[in-house]
């Protein structure tokens, strides 16, 4: 979540909770941003619908053929391909946990990175039955950056960049 949290927030996202009841989601993007009143700037929500997501990580994320591959459990599939918009981010980790964060005086890395995955439209309402997992794939094009993010963002909502 410090990754997601830390994009969001270039973006001029923030990241709110999803509430007391699971519903299948981690957390929603609500982009935010200043508004010059007669008495100050005040940061505020804008008025754009939240964009909400899971977060996955793992270190069993595949590559294969230019696509990253990710075999999702069967509830988050069917969580994600039962809304109308939702993103699952997967963030790939190394196998060992000293080998996921470097820091000395000037920085602080981690190491390998986030994608994200929209399920097609043509997945929406089908839900899979008595498996554990679903393989989904993507590009490997599809960082989760901030850049994506804001384009992820404003396509949802019809905007022109």
């Amino acid at each position: 979540m410090a990754y997601i949290q830390a994009i969001a927030a270039i973006a001029g996202v923030q990241i709110d909770p999803p509430g007391r009841h699971d519903h299948g989601i981690d957390g929603k993007f609500v982009k935010i941003g200043l508004q010059d009143y007669p008495t100050g700037l005040r940061t505020l929500e804008l008025a754009w619908q939240p964009l909400p997501f899971q977060a996955k990580a793992s270190q069993k994320v595949g590559h294969v053929n230019g696509e990253m591959v990710f075999d999702l459990d069967a509830k988050n599939y069917n969580d994600a391909v039962s809304t109308a918009e939702i993103l699952v981010l997967v963030m790939h980790h190394p196998p060992d946990i000293q080998d996921w964060l470097a820091q000395d005086v000037e920085r602080l890395m981690m190491h390998h990175c986030c994608y994200y995955w929209e399920p097609p439209l043509s997945a929406y309402g089908k839900l899979i039955k008595n498996k554990e997992t679903k393989r989904i794939s993507f590009p490997d094009t599809q960082l989760f950056t901030s850049e994506a993010l804001l384009r992820l963002f404003n396509r949802e909502r019809g905007i022109k960049l």
